[in-house]
């Protein structure tokens, strides 16, 4: 599904959730800043997805929980804080996508997601399943 350079701000809790058969969808060039944890439920056979350029801080990790078929994620071009443990959990997430871009993906210091570090990270780690 392609939705690419719209207005799209928000990716609500459950927004495609009809569309469990989707493989792929494009929502890079848009205006989101937020995607809800919930965004990509019950999309089991989403493969890939592109959220570059557009106006994210951060993402909950979570939102890939349950994305079994998910390879490619991409990322970059967008205003990422690395400053939280648990942009350090979607980096290892990332890191273990067959297609996983991190190599323009850029923190808001200007650090690549890939070698930004995360020692200062204290507090609990999600738990979420990164194999």
């Amino acid at each position: 599904m392609t939705l690419q350079t719209n207005p799209i701000t928000t990716l609500e809790a459950n927004v495609f959730k009809e569309l469990t058969t989707l493989e792929v969808l494009i929502l890079h060039d848009n205006q989101i800043s937020t995607v809800d944890a919930n965004a990509f439920s019950d999309l089991t056979a989403l493969r890939g997805v592109t959220l570059h350029n557009n106006h994210i801080t951060t993402i909950d990790v979570n939102v890939l929980n349950g994305l079994t078929a998910l390879i490619y994620v991409e990322i970059s071009d967008n205003p990422l804080k690395c400053t939280n443990c648990e942009m350090k959990q979607l980096r290892m997430l990332l890191e273990r996508l067959v297609y996983g871009n991190l190599t323009s993906a850029i923190c808001d210091g200007g650090t690549l997601l890939a070698d930004y570090d995360f020692d200062d990270c204290t507090g609990s780690m999600l738990q979420h399943d990164l194999n």
